[in-house]
């Protein structure tokens, strides 16, 4: 029979875990990341964070002290912020963990930024002098800019440039050197710096000694060994008392990502510490607090060549327990049942004979090299296929773009190369050079500060109009594509975070008609590996932040298209690279089948056979 086990505060901070000796509940309470046994106290201690991992194995075997319980917020008048309700309940949610630190993981398009606003500026009128410093990806910096404004939090000033580096007020530069500008700044100044310069600000940054840090998109962090998570460790952990982040996927590349957001928000939430000025936990706390408890079986037992594999999941109930008291989360669907369903619809392309055999032809070609290259270079090798069959979507783009300016609607076109997005700007140029009337071109090639001009001219542009744009540049942190009716993606994306983040720029507050994304798949190409990888990736995601239209449905959508490969599906790893290797493997065999049969194009997709003439010119029946 179970043993009860109390939680009581610990006299340093923390809790003490106690209870009669029991080999089934010390095995129970040993596993959970982030406790450690006391001899001192004789007890088992943590960290307030461990308590829903507790109550999850322990039920009611589990007494807590009042006293344990987080203090509620004290009523804080919002109404100033005119926010919505539940953009007031992420608001107060970081409120009650000001000195711990807390992540607002909603969907795509909620409004999330409103409240780290809200948050901040509430902060600051408790502790007046606080400065705050915001990091965000750099297609985010014109939304700061706007949004601070409108909620009255005062101007931004920005980090710009790398080797010629210098402070920015609204996109003006400012005449000072850095360091004379960050210090004739004002004690309640709002910072913000985008995540790839962060490396070369670090220094300062710490000298300007932000009180207050907001991480936006924090999935933008990656992996702890890099040079971004690097400086977060080192900022949030300096000067910084009260921390924030916000993403509507972060879980971008897998599980082991958790980790550093986590961290950087809460540091020593997984077992991460400080000491004598430095940060301990990189490996030791990253693989006992968190990597062998939840990153799948690899990360516990070394494989024949004595290494461990990071990139699966386990445990993922315990978790998604321990995540609750860190991380608030609101669906779209539950929190803006007024805005219109969103529509997904698979596009599927069969290439013309001619295209295929120029596409089998290169796939040879290039799966030759890969192989030969034993896993080094693969990914530029998958892109120079995914960069040919997108060239044959392109004429299938322009058609249903036309087809919804003939409608009078707003469009907007996403690809993943700019090869591609300039066929898709010629195609809409007139005989003199000049783009047609309400188009528009915002390529990732240029500056966030000269993309956001364009922003707001097909924003209010009155009449039927296309927006042209890569999806890494114009699909993340833009606000002013709620205006738009349709979109259409030529390419899909190797994690399923950068679709969800894209249908966010229609699929959000403002948006009043019924949104409709095209995504174009070519038949029997490297588009179905695509597909196979986005759906696995759902599983993991549901597990830890539950069900959602954003992940649930693209998944039903991918699936549904019959372009899901549930063969391979138990093949493919969490990473982009496992995706890369798996794909490789897959269309090895194919071509060995086609080979084998004496036929150069036949394809099952998802079992359904799509014919193609054979080599000697007769059909395939």
């Amino acid at each position: 029979m179970p043993v009860v086990v109390r939680v009581t505060p610990a006299p340093g901070g923390g809790i003490l875990i106690q209870f009669p000796y029991d080999m089934q509940t010390v095995a129970v309470v040993k596993a959970i990341a982030g406790t450690r046994w006391d001899k001192r106290a004789g007890a088992w201690t943590g960290q307030r964070d461990v308590l829903p991992a507790l109550q999850h194995y322990l039920g009611r075997f589990l007494k807590v002290d009042p006293t344990v319980a987080r203090p509620t917020s004290p009523k804080i008048d919002l109404s100033k912020f005119k926010l919505y309700p539940y953009q007031e309940e992420a608001t107060r949610f970081l409120l009650e963990r000001a000195d711990d630190g807390g992540l607002i993981g909603s969907d795509a398009g909620v409004g999330k930024t409103c409240s780290e606003i809200a948050w901040a500026c509430t902060l600051q009128d408790r502790e007046p002098g606080s400065r705050v410093l915001v990091v965000y990806p750099n297609v985010a910096k014109g939304v700061w800019r706007r949004e601070l404004r409108r909620l009255g939090g005062g101007k931004l000033v920005t980090c710009e440039g790398q080797v010629h580096r210098y402070l920015a007020l609204d996109t003006e530069p400012l005449d000072n050197d850095p360091a004379t500008a960050l210090a004739a700044l004002p004690a309640d100044a709002w910072i913000g710096c985008h995540y790839e310069i962060l490396k070369d600000w670090e220094d300062d940054l710490r000298r300007a000694a932000p009180r207050i840090l907001i991480c936006d998109e924090a999935h933008k962090v990656t992996g702890r060994k890099t040079q971004r998570a690097d400086s977060l460790l080192a900022i949030s952990t300096d000067t910084v008392v009260h921390r924030s982040g916000a993403s509507g996927t972060l879980m971008r590349s897998g599980v082991k990502n958790l980790w550093s957001v986590c961290e950087i928000v809460r540091p020593g939430c997984f077992g991460g510490h400080w000491g004598n000025g430095q940060y301990e936990g990189r490996y030791v706390g990253y693989w006992n607090g968190f990597a062998r408890r939840y990153c799948g079986e690899g990360a516990s037992h070394p494989d024949e060549w004595g290494g461990y594999d990071d990139t699966g999941s386990s445990n993922e109930e315990e978790l998604a327990a321990r995540l609750t008291d860190l991380v608030i989360r609101h669906r779209r669907e539950d929190v803006l049942p007024h805005l219109p369903k969103l529509r997904r619809e698979m596009v599927q392309i069969e290439l013309q004979d001619k295209d295929r055999a120029q596409y089998e032809k290169t796939a040879e070609r290039l799966i030759k090299r890969a192989e030969a290259t034993h896993g080094t270079g693969r990914q530029e090798i998958l892109d120079q296929l995914l960069s040919l069959v997108d060239g044959k979507k392109l004429p299938t783009a322009v058609e249903l773009a036309r087809e919804a300016l003939d409608s009078h609607q707003k469009v907007v076109v996403f690809t993943h190369f700019h090869k591609s997005l300039e066929q898709l700007q010629d195609a809409f140029t007139d005989r003199d050079g000049k783009l047609e009337p309400g188009v528009f071109v915002a390529p990732g090639w240029i500056s966030p500060d000269e993309r956001e001009p364009i922003y707001d001219a097909f924003y209010k542009y009155r009449g039927p109009a296309v927006l042209l744009g890569n999806t890494l540049s114009s699909g993340v942190a833009i606000n002013q594509l709620a205006c738009a009716s349709r979109l259409i993606c030529t390419t899909l994306e190797w994690l399923m975070d950068d679709l969800i983040q894209m249908e966010g720029r229609l699929n959000r507050i403002g948006q009043l008609n019924k949104p409709l994304v095209q995504y174009l798949v070519a038949l029997g190409t490297i588009d179905q590996a695509q597909a196979t990888a986005l759906f696995g990736r759902a599983t993991v995601f549901r597990a830890l932040f539950g069900a959602s239209d954003s992940a649930d449905g693209l998944a039903d959508t991918l699936d549904k298209s019959g372009f899901v490969d549930h063969t391979e599906l138990r093949n493919v790893g969490d990473r982009p690279a496992d995706v890369v290797n798996a794909t490789l493997a897959s269309m090895v065999q194919d071509f060995k089948r086609n080979r084998a049969s004496g036929s150069r194009a036949t394809s099952i997709v998802g079992g359904a056979e799509t014919d193609y003439l054979l080599e000697d010119g007769t059909e395939d029946a």
